[in-house]
C-alpha cells in the first residue's frame, strides 16, 4: 500500500512540477512548486522502503524508472539541473543516512558529473532556445557533456567548479556594499508573505524579477540583461540588505530553523524521515534563491505531514540490520524505538 501511494505522489508531483504550462502556473504562485514536492516525498518514501528491504524486485525497477522519468520531464530548454535532479537528490539524501559508504561513492561520481554537466549546460543554453523541447534539450545536453569529457579544458572545468563556490560572491558584495553600491531596498524580504499566494487571488502581486534586479544593480549582470537571474545566496542577500548585522541575523535565523527541524523529525520513523528529506530539499534551494526558498520550507512541510501519513497508513516493518546507523530497535508494531 505504501509503495502504491508513493507512486501516486510521484505522478502528481511530476505533473505539477513539470507539466503545468508556465503561463498558467504563473497565476498560481508557488502552489505548483509546493505540490510538485509530492514527487520528492514519493521517491524518498520508495527509497526508505528499499533500504528497509520492503520492496520487491519489480518495485525497485519502478523506483529507478520514477527517478529517471522525473529527470527526463525536468529537462527543458532552461537546463535547470538542480530542479531536474530533484528525485535523484531525494534518493541520495536517504542513502546518505542508510548507506553512508554507498553515498560517499555516489558523491565521488556525482561531484565530477555535476562539474561536467554545468559546463554542458552553459554551452547548451547558448545553442538552444528556452522553448526547446525535452527531447532536444536532453540530446543537446548529452552531446555537450560527452564533448566536454572527450576534450576536457582545464580552465573551463575550473570555472565550472567555481560556480559552486559562493564565498567569492559574498566577498564581492562585502567589498562593494555600501562603498560603491547602495544597500538593497529589502524588497526580497517584504515580499515574502506573497510567495505562496496565487496571483489569481492577488493580481497586485509583483513579478518575481528580484534576482535579475539584484544582478543588474550590483554589477553581476550586464545593465541591459533583463532575462538572466543572478544567484542570490541567503548570506549575500542579507549583507546587500543590512550589512554585517544582516549576515549575523540570517545565520541565527537559519540555525534556529535547522534546530527546530532536527527536533521535529525522527529518522527512525518513515514519516519523519520523508518529511526531513522534503525540508532538506526545500532549504537547499536557499543556496541560490535566497530567503524565498526558506519561507516556503515550513508551509511545505506542514502541507505534507498529512500527505505522508496518508501514504503510510500501516507501519513499515523493518529489520535491525536495515536500520540507519544510530537508530533504535524494532518494536512489536514494526516501528523503530530509541536505544
Amino acid at each position: 500500500v505504501a509503495f502504491n501511494r508513493a507512486c501516486i505522489l510521484v505522478v502528481v508531483g511530476i505533473i505539477m512540477a513539470r507539466l503545468v504550462p508556465a503561463s498558467f502556473a504563473s497565476y498560481l504562485g508557488a502552489i505548483p512548486g509546493v505540490l510538485g514536492m509530492a514527487r520528492i516525498a514519493g521517491v524518498a518514501l520508495m527509497t526508505v522502503l528499499w533500504c528497509r528491504r520492503s520492496l520487491t524486485s519489480g518495485q525497485k525497477v519502478w523506483t529507478v524508472i520514477a527517478i529517471a522519468a522525473d529527470a527526463a520531464a525536468g529537462s527543458t530548454g532552461a537546463f535547470a539541473l538542480f530542479a531536474s535532479a530533484g528525485c535523484a537528490l531525494a534518493a541520495v539524501s536517504v542513502l546518505a543516512l542508510y548507506r553512508r559508504q554507498l553515498a560517499v561513492w555516489l558523491l565521488l561520481f556525482v561531484l565530477p558529473a555535476a562539474i561536467v554537466l554545468n559546463v554542458a549546460k552553459t554551452e547548451a543554453r547558448a545553442s538552444e532556445p528556452p522553448s526547446a523541447g525535452r527531447v532536444a534539450a536532453l540530446t543537446t545536453l548529452s552531446h555537450d557533456a560527452l564533448k566536454t569529457l572527450g576534450h576536457p579544458d582545464r580552465s573551463v572545468l575550473a570555472a565550472s567548479a567555481d560556480r559552486f563556490d559562493y564565498s567569492e560572491l559574498l566577498g564581492y558584495i562585502v567589498v562593494h556594499v555600501p562603498r560603491d553600491y547602495p544597500y538593497w531596498n529589502k524588497q526580497s524580504y517584504t515580499e515574502l508573505p506573497f510567495v505562496i499566494v496565487p496571483r489569481v487571488l492577488a493580481p497586485f502581486k509583483p513579478r518575481n524579477t528580484l534576482a535579475n534586479q539584484f544582478g543588474r544593480l550590483y554589477g553581476t549582470l550586464a545593465p541591459n540583461d533583463f532575462g538572466t537571474s543572478a544567484n542570490t545566496p541567503i548570506q549575500v542577500e542579507a549583507w546587500a540588505n543590512f550589512g554585517a548585522p544582516g549576515l549575523v541575523g540570517i545565520a541565527v535565523l537559519v540555525g534556529l530553523l535547522l534546530g527546530i527541524a532536527e527536533g521535529w523529525f525522527d529518522a527512525r520513523r518513515p514519516d519523519g524521515f520523508v518529511l526531513g528529506v522534503i525540508l532538506a530539499y526545500q532549504i537547499i534551494g536557499g543556496i541560490e534563491s535566497g530567503m524565498s526558498a526558506f519561507a516556503l520550507a515550513i508551509p511545505t512541510v506542514l502541507i505534507f505531514i498529512p500527505v505522508v501519513r496518508w501514504a503510510l497508513t500501516s507501519p513499515v516493518p523493518i529489520h535491525d540490520s536495515a536500520a540507519p546507523p544510530g537508530a533504535g530497535s524494532v518494536n512489536q508494531n514494526g516501528w523503530m524505538t530509541g536505544r
